[in-house]
């Protein structure tokens, strides 16, 4: 999972630079948008997690699909956060205090627009999560969690924050755009953590800010 993470971070990374180039244009009507996000944020852990892990670091990315106020959603998140207590396993392992650890999730979302103006698009989304949380970026070993997850949270998109005063008379609520955007919710576990639950259990909390980014689909 960690070399599609990069590869994801690279390839998007450099697609919102150059949508955000593109769309500082007139605006486009349309029923069907896709896009991504790219953001940076934070993720508070609970129970468990936060008595051995501190504060993570994360950046999020997305690919996005919207069909008139239906939302759906796939994200790729790389979070980074030290190992706040040692632990200990049976097979003589040990993640020292002060050990980097790495949060990687893969989920996919459901959502609906609840608000969607010229300027804002509010939508509440529901959807699954893995978080796998590992030592090396690169692999994963027997004492290092996959965490099975309900992701609950919305985003809010502050659209058009690049266009450019000629264009604005054209905006729609429907038109493509580039904009800001706020993400904030919760990863829930809905099972205990395999293996270790003493060390593993727990939530993460999380809130990013970013660029995203809209096309029509012709």
């Amino acid at each position: 999972m960690r070399k599609l993470i990069l590869f994801f971070l690279i390839i998007l990374a450099t697609l919102q630079f150059s949508w955000a180039q593109e769309n500082t244009g007139a605006p486009v009507k349309a029923k069907a948008l896709y896009g991504g996000y790219i953001g940076l944020g934070v993720g508070i852990l609970t129970d468990k997690l936060s008595d051995h892990f501190n504060t993570l670091l994360m950046l999020p990315l997305t690919g996005d699909f919207i069909y008139k106020n239906f939302f759906a959603q796939f994200n790729l998140d790389g979070g980074w956060a030290k190992v706040s207590k040692t632990m200990m396993f049976p097979d003589s392992s040990r993640w020292n205090k002060g050990d980097n650890s790495w949060h990687s999730t893969l989920g996919i979302n459901l959502g609906f627009s609840v608000y969607n103006s010229k300027k804002i698009r509010i939508t509440p989304l529901v959807g699954y999560a893995n978080i796998t949380i590992t030592k090396s970026f690169w692999s994963m070993n027997d004492n290092e969690p996959s965490i099975n997850c309900i992701n609950v949270g919305f985003v809010l998109d502050f659209k058009n924050t690049f266009i450019t005063k000629e264009n604005a008379a054209s905006v729609t609520s429907h038109s493509d755009y580039t904009g800001v955007r706020v993400t904030a919710g919760a990863y829930l576990p809905y099972e205990d953590s395999k293996p270790y639950p003493d060390y593993y259990n727990g939530a993460t909390i999380y809130v990013s800010v970013g660029i995203v980014d809209f096309n029509i689909i012709k």
